[in-house]
């Protein structure tokens, strides 16, 4: 019997993608949408189907950096970003369309000074349209690791908070700009984020905020100034070398994540406390390791202080017996820490932690609860490393991973060394130290057949 014929116009060959060309817009779109504009734009020379393609994109992103200065003439170069920014903006299609981001990056050892109203327009613009997330930064490579109350600087952009009424501005990340925050702190209460670095004016900062969910202060130092926040909904905080001699929180009960640091001087421990003390409702917390001196000093914690949510640590830590004393404080404060990783810590000052350490914390006891997973980064496997190993291995734990992520040394890829908990203790499943006879203690029992060691500190 003859097979019924095929209707072969009712089959769809699908179109084959052989160049730029035949890519849908949108995915066109796509890919330029992560390169600068100015790269954005000069993709109108690859092919056709480029052409006025940028004009659409939702985010946008002006590097003064990537414009080649000039010999000895830059504020001829702030001329030319500054018209090619303006043309940029005019350009878009259509022109009533919303922008999503706004990344504004200048030079901050260029006097901006004529052009700062051009910068206010660029950013008005951004804000008629709509935009939700504003980046302006001011940097270079001679700029000043610290913002000093104490300094004047004429080059520090007036940042216009008075333009952020209309309430669509999310996201706010200024760098390098001078902040004269208005008294109506209701200007405030449409940013869910908010990022100052190294700005200019915040001696006695004040943030106040219902929907504020991230902050982030860095790298400012004033002891005379203060920082008051006022968010009840903040869910992170993030202090950065930000120095200040009086920290207020009205309620941290919400704040989950944070992260803390300190230059590693004995002369920085004030701001440290003061910040932690804040603190003790986060779940997760990169911290520095001077626990030991927060029970030690005159300006201790309160007895009464614990970490009630804390499971998630990351610690910046040495292993000098100071450090782990300090960690098994740390552990006596964390009764429901699951997970630990330790990173090492860059310190300045040994001096951090005083003199000779006292009697009594001369035995160190770790009560660990509740630790799962414990992870070590840049590690040597020095004599400190391994005696901490063996004191976490001997305490009565539920812990049931330890990895260990070895120093890169040359350009190889570092395989860490994981060591998982059996039935009959801790056993390597993966990498090891070439060459080395190792072994892993629990307790005083030797399981042999492993590759790594927990010495016992003698």
């Amino acid at each position: 019997m003859a097979s019924p014929p095929t209707n072969h116009s009712s089959t769809t060959v699908p179109h084959r993608i052989t160049t730029l060309d035949d890519l849908p817009q949108n995915i066109l779109l796509r890919i330029i949408s992560f390169l600068p504009t100015l790269e954005s734009i000069q993709t109108t020379l690859i092919s056709p189907a480029f052409l006025n393609l940028w004009t659409s994109l939702p985010s946008l992103s002006f590097d003064f950096s990537l414009f080649l200065p000039p010999a000895d003439t830059p504020s001829l170069t702030l001329q030319a970003f500054s018209d090619f920014v303006t043309r940029a903006l005019l350009l878009r299609h259509p022109p009533s369309s919303s922008l999503r981001s706004l990344h504004l990056r200048l030079d901050s050892s260029t006097n901006h000074r004529p052009y700062r109203r051009h910068i206010d327009s660029w950013i008005q613009y951004a804000v008629a349209h709509n935009v939700e997330s504003l980046f302006l930064t001011f940097s270079s490579k001679y700029l000043r690791q610290f913002q000093n109350e104490t300094e004047t600087d004429s080059y520090h952009y007036p940042f216009p908070f008075c333009l952020l009424r209309n309430g669509s501005v999310r996201s706010l990340q200024l760098k390098g700009c001078n902040l004269d925050i208005p008294t109506n702190t209701s200007r405030f209460e449409s940013l869910t984020c908010v990022v100052f670095e190294q700005c200019h004016g915040m001696k006695d900062l004040k943030i106040f905020s219902e929907r504020l969910k991230s902050l982030e202060l860095w790298q400012f130092s004033c002891d005379e100034g203060s920082v008051e926040i006022c968010a009840p909904n903040l869910s992170y905080l993030m202090m950065f070398f930000f120095e200040v001699g009086r920290y207020v929180m009205e309620d941290s009960s919400a704040v989950a994540e944070a992260d803390v640091t300190c230059i590693s001087k004995v002369e920085n421990y004030p701001y440290w406390s003061k910040i932690v003390r804040l603190l003790s409702h986060v779940k997760r917390f990169h911290v520095q390791n001077w626990w030991y001196k927060a029970v030690v000093s005159e300006d201790c914690l309160p007895k009464s202080f614990v970490f009630h949510n804390l499971n998630h640590l990351r610690l910046a830590t040495e292993y000098t017996k100071a450090d782990l004393l300090g960690i098994a404080v740390l552990f006596e404060l964390s009764p429901k820490l699951e997970t630990m990783i330790l990173d090492r810590d860059v310190r300045i000052s040994e001096e951090i932690f005083g003199g000779s350490i006292s009697e009594e914390f001369e035995r160190i006891n770790f009560k660990l609860p509740s630790l799962r997973q414990l992870k070590l980064n840049c590690y040597w496997g020095s004599m400190e490393e391994l005696h901490f190993l063996s004191l976490v291995l001997r305490s009565e734990v539920v812990l049931e991973r330890i990895v260990l992520r070895p120093v890169r040394l040359d350009r190889n890829r570092v395989i860490p060394i994981v060591l998982v908990k059996q039935s009959h203790g801790y056993h390597v499943v993966q990498g090891s130290f070439p060459g080395c006879g190792l072994h892993v203690y629990q307790g005083m029992d030797v399981y042999k057949g492993t590759e790594i060691s927990c010495l016992c500190w003698k």
